[in-house]
């Protein structure tokens, strides 16, 4: 009797692609989205705690958008998918920003937006595969 070839190769490929092209999503809309506002912004005056506002809110929706591509790229397992693209985008967040002499304080303040970046991505996953 034959053996079957396992499609476990062919399955990794297919989520890890899900999940670079999830966070190429998402980085391309921050990054267009960070161009805008900072367009914006040398037309209006904006208060600096608005500004941190308004980019923590764009990398949730950034991260929502490249949840739900995953989940639509893997068909399959969407909430994985989302919240690998979540947890992926969270670690670059912060080891890219913020100043690392704040110590614990930075630490927890980063913790929570973390875990709402992870679950905006989980969520994105969720609705991608079911849309």
């Amino acid at each position: 009797m034959p053996v079957m070839p396992s499609s476990n190769g062919a399955r990794s490929q297919s989520f890890i692609r899900s999940v670079v092209k999830g966070c190429s999503v998402a980085s391309i809309f921050v990054i267009l989205a960070t161009i805008l506002f900072a367009f914006v912004t040398t037309i209006v005056d904006v208060a600096e705690t608005t500004c941190l506002n308004v980019q923590a809110g764009v990398g949730m929706i950034g991260v929502f958008l490249g949840g739900v591509v995953a989940g639509r790229a893997s068909a399959a397992r969407g909430w994985l998918v989302g919240l690998v693209v979540g947890l992926v985008f969270a670690v670059i967040y912060f080891v890219a920003s913020g100043d690392p002499s704040l110590g614990g304080q930075r630490f927890f303040a980063a913790g929570r937006q973390m875990l709402t970046i992870t679950a905006a991505g989980l969520l994105g996953g969720i609705l991608g595969v079911n849309l």
